[in-house]
């Protein structure tokens, strides 16, 4: 009897968190929302479609289940992507001057179309520190290569996101 009302309690509990999650618009990382009816098909333009910032972009945007398309003639709506910019900014040195940390920026302008209608260029950045004292220098350009790809996925969901709030 006690173990049938523990049963019951569990259920119950893991019912309760999962309507709580869905309630509140929770979604697992990396699953973009879809974007509206007037958004698809999309263009991407001003980015080569062998960038990793395009291939994040269109992985996000297949697994919404929205449509991307290569001709602008074709689109629904256009994204003009420009001022595509990789920097890093030195922050910290050690006492025999040698660097420490970087700021490891990634930034872009764009800008939607959809039919005659454009918005005013928008600017999105991410950013994240990267420790890199010693000499490890192969270990440190693969964790700063493996640090680009988050900030580069991080820039993809986060302009998907905006889009799916277009009105």
């Amino acid at each position: 009897m006690n173990t049938t009302r523990t049963a019951a309690a569990r259920l119950f509990s893991l019912l309760l968190l999962g309507l709580t999650l869905t309630a509140c618009g929770f979604q697992p990382r990396g699953q973009a929302p879809a974007l509206p009816s007037t958004l698809s098909p999309l263009a991407i333009t001003g980015i080569d479609t062998d960038t990793p910032l395009y291939l994040a972009l269109q992985r996000r945007l297949e697994g919404s289940g929205s449509t991307l398309v290569t001709d602008t003639g074709r689109a629904a709506a256009v994204l003009a992507i420009s001022n595509l910019e990789s920097r890093r900014e030195l922050l910290t040195v050690s006492s025999d001057n040698k660097a420490n940390e970087y700021e490891l920026i990634e930034a872009l302008s764009y800008r939607v179309r959809v039919g005659d209608r454009e918005t005013m260029p928008q600017r999105l950045s991410a950013s994240r520190i990267h420790y890199a004292p010693g000499d490890a220098v192969l270990a440190r350009k693969r964790e700063e290569d493996t640090l680009r790809q988050t900030l580069r996925e991080e820039l993809a969901e986060r302009l998907l996101r905006r889009l799916a709030a277009w009105q």
